[in-house]
């Protein structure tokens, strides 16, 4: 730990306690009421920030921080009170006065703001419920002019105000159409927080397409397909601002009293000037088997692009009657093979589709195909997607929207089909080695010796030799190109989700250190070579997997204990930084 990345720590605090003590001066200026303790914190916090620039101070006159121990607990300090400051903002901004500001200010009267009270009355003390879920309850009532509504009551325990916050932005005034529920007011109070909508008769999408209500016709089901198109088709090119919904599933579509369909819960969505390409995640949203795959990567750069696919999923669902989620005998990848073999015909008859609809099911499996592309660049915009689906454009044949590792079961692995092809057959013994040769060079690329990373300085041959020794405590095993490297055995693919969380975590703390990292994803083209690399290592496949300077450290637990105890930061002592051009001796 170095006192350039220390000092660039203590710039990024300085930053965040500035910010928060704007917050802080907003909170005094309402009032402060019930936000005392907190106004304490951030006093505590502004004082710390100036004492540890103090300690930095000492640092670079080389005094007692010259010592790898005093930088480490500065180092500690300095993690420890960005957290500190980081809650404090999050609690800041999460205050009943700051959300009702921005409320007031971004609602402009419409959706209107409602009291406890207006709700108890229009709901008949909540006696008439019509649905539930993980966001809390909905019920039925009736304003007193005698229109009906829908009331969600968001459970007080898991009430997050950004996804409140963008529901009621986006719905208030940001976007209107007519296959957009309305919302017609919120209520944000200390024991109550709801929102109030249109209430829709007929229910979800989902419904009708899983429990039979009311036994729609196909080409019923078709027109609300291309009314749904046209929603989407709206936020993404009609609005001021791009609107990304990120979550369009069939329960997220309501129907009228005419089965006309409505977007609703915006709760997930991001706006985006029409100027930018894309906006980046910070957090991982949508639903398992609507959700694009770009969607499931860490920090991922998502376009509008994500709630094609998503439709793309729906459309799928619409055909079939059938879930989406990935299983052994996935309905979207069942329908191209079928459509590759000029027999798409036979998954028309199977979903009990009758003759004078069949030319639509054919239209509708095309542009499902065409939504559903893996890459986000070959899907269409929704604009065209509208228009394919009222036959003004023609569909062309699409592309294959999958790539050939694509999954056949929960864990993600290659289909029987394709590791046959992949090690026998077409490949052949030749093309495996030729693939075996370019990993190692890809792999050698980034190898530097320990010795020639290790300075003159006796402080950073110190540090470079506690770094050795324990590493001599993990077991011997190196990876081809691992002698001074670091090597982490992942995957950025949704399967498992707990195996997928876990190499996101492993590979945010290898990221924290800002050092460079050789991974090896065990679902690209080179998914053959690194399994058995790893059974060769270890007697099975594991992942994450992490290897530094030719030890195998362990997996997410391992990595998240050293890194929490300091002792991962010794470990990595000599690897290059993120960025740095390695020499490589050929």
């Amino acid at each position: 730990m170095d006192s350039r990345k220390l000092e660039h720590k203590l710039e990024f605090l300085s930053a965040k306690v500035v910010a928060l003590k704007h917050l802080r001066d907003e909170v005094v200026k309402r009032g402060g009421g019930g936000m005392e303790e907190w106004l304490k914190k951030v006093e505590v916090s502004v004082l710390e920030l100036d004492e540890m620039q103090n300690e930095l101070n000492e640092l670079k006159k080389g005094g007692r921080l010259t010592t790898y121990s005093a930088r480490r607990n500065l180092n500690k300090k300095l993690n420890e009170s960005i957290d500190v400051v980081r809650g404090l903002e999050k609690e800041g901004k999460s205050s009943a006065e700051s959300i009702h500001a921005s409320l007031h200010e971004v609602t402009n009267k419409n959706p209107r703001p409602f009291s406890h009270a207006d709700l108890v009355s229009w709901t008949s003390n909540f006696s008439h419920e019509v649905g539930f879920g993980g966001f809390g309850n909905v019920y039925k009532g009736k304003f007193p002019n005698g229109k009906q509504v829908a009331v969600k009551v968001l459970n007080e325990k898991d009430f997050d105000q950004e996804t409140f916050m963008a529901e009621v932005v986006t719905m208030g005034g940001m976007a209107s159409h007519r296959n957009l529920v309305k919302l017609h007011g919120y209520c944000f109070e200390d024991n109550m927080k709801a929102l109030v909508y249109k209430y829709m008769e007929n229910g979800s999408l989902e419904k009708v397409l899983y429990e039979n209500h009311h036994n729609l016709k196909w080409e019923k089901l078709y027109g609300i397909a291309i009314e749904i198109a046209e929603g989407l088709a709206y936020l993404h090119d009609g609005c001021k601002v791009r609107i990304i919904h990120h979550d369009i599933k069939a329960a997220n579509v309501l129907l009228d009293r005419t089965f006309s369909p409505k977007l609703t819960d915006f709760g997930l969505a991001k706006l985006m000037r029409r100027d930018k390409s894309h906006v980046t995640l910070t957090r991982t949203r949508g639903t398992r088997g609507y959700a694009a795959p770009e969607m499931w990567l860490p920090e991922a750069h998502i376009s509008y692009k994500c709630d094609v696919y998503s439709f793309g999923m729906l459309l799928f669902e619409i055909l079939g009657r059938r879930s989406n989620v990935e299983d052994d005998d996935w309905f979207p990848l069942e329908v191209w093979k079928k459509f590759e073999r000029g027999q798409l015909h036979e998954i028309i008859q199977e979903c009990d589709i009758i003759e004078k609809d069949r030319e639509n099911a054919m239209i509708l499996c095309k542009v499902a195909l065409w939504c559903g592309q893996y890459h986000s660049l070959k899907r269409p915009d929704m604009s065209t997607v509208v228009k394919m689906l009222q036959k003004k454009i023609p569909v062309t044949t699409p592309p294959k929207p999958f790539p050939s590792w694509m999954l056949t079961n929960s864990l993600m692995l290659s289909s029987q089909d394709e590791i046959s092809e992949q090690t026998d057959g077409s490949l052949g013994k030749e093309r495996f080695q030729e693939r075996e040769e370019d990993s190692i060079i890809h792999e050698e690329i980034a190898s530097t010796s320990i010795e020639s990373l290790k300075s003159t300085s006796s402080v950073h041959l110190d540090e470079a030799r506690e770094s050795e020794k324990i590493l001599e405590s993990f077991d011997k095993k190196c990876p081809l190109g691992g002698e001074s490297s670091v090597i982490l055995y992942t995957t950025r693919m949704r399967g498992v989700r707990k195996t997928f969380e876990d190499c996101n975590n492993v590979r945010r703390i290898l990221e924290s250190h800002g050092i460079m990292i050789i991974e090896r994803d065990l679902f690209t083209e080179w998914d053959e070579i690194y399994k058995q690399q790893l059974k060769n290592l270890l007697g099975r496949v594991q992942i994450p997997a992490l290897f530094v300077k030719g030890r195998f450290i362990g997996g997410a637990k391992e990595v998240s204990s050293l890194n929490e105890e300091g002792t991962l930061e010794i470990l990595l002592y000599g690897i290059p930084k993120a960025g740095e051009e390695t020499t490589v001796s050929m």
